[in-house]
């Protein structure tokens, strides 16, 4: 492969990579991967895997097609001579142990993969931040279903993983502000949600605790107005 394309919206995510030693580590890597089959390692949960989860798709789609254009295109049809006993004989019936064998796949991937519409709404009560906060489970909704339109399910763990993650960025940042972070999301088709976003974003203002405490006051007695003013006159004499 002589050449290799790279798109706006790539870059204008791996610009976000700082310092620029890391983003120019990052775009070796894309290169190392794509000239000679390096697959990239990264941190887990960094925002360099999360940028590589987004834009490897497309990078292994383009590099696919340019492989297959320099061997001539795809693979050219069987002749059309061949009689319809020699297609049959190449359409081999499944044997009962591999029915058995895909049979179970199915069963283990059913079992790993949440049905969300069901289950979601069974566990979000659990976390303190969203479980009265109407608008941020339609969006957590509203990011399930464009993933399932993906064909790409959380697991049970990585779903819980993403409700405790927005949970506890509810203590710290207005739900608003991570409500425009999912859509950018989806509008921008990415795999994933890149939560160092936020990092641009303000902060709540946290009061401190003393502040909501009530502060409750008396009225003073008779006697102690009087000595209040015998303590006034004495100042004031």
């Amino acid at each position: 492969m002589k050449n290799f394309t790279i798109y706006f919206e790539m870059i204008k995510l791996i610009r976000h990579i700082e310092p620029i030693e890391k983003r120019d580590a990052f775009l070796g890597k894309i290169i190392d991967f794509y000239f000679f089959d390096k697959k990239p390692n990264f941190e887990p949960e960094s925002l360099e895997e999360d940028i590589w989860e987004n834009i490897s798709k497309p990078i292994i789609s383009y590099k696919s097609k340019v492989a297959n254009g320099q061997k001539g295109g795809r693979p050219k049809k069987e002749k059309e001579t061949e009689t319809k006993t020699e297609t049959k004989t190449e359409i081999i019936t499944e044997t009962k142990t591999e029915k058995e064998s895909k049979t179970k796949s199915k069963s283990k991937t059913t079992t790993n993969v949440v049905n969300v519409n069901v289950y979601v709404n069974k566990i979000l009560n659990e976390y303190k931040n969203i479980k009265d906060n109407d608008l941020m489970k339609n969006k957590i909704n509203d990011w399930l279903e464009y993933k399932k339109q993906r064909k790409d399910s959380y697991t049970e763990k990585g779903l819980k993983s993403l409700l405790s993650r927005i949970d506890n960025l509810l203590n710290d940042y207005e739900e608003q502000e991570i409500i425009e972070l999912i859509d950018n999301s989806i509008v921008n088709n990415w795999k994933g949600i890149i939560w160092d976003n936020l990092k641009t974003k303000n902060k709540k203002t946290k009061e401190p605790s003393w502040f909501k405490d009530k502060t409750e006051t008396e009225e003073m007695t008779k006697e102690e107005q009087e000595e209040m003013e015998n303590i006034l006159k004495e100042f004031g004499g």
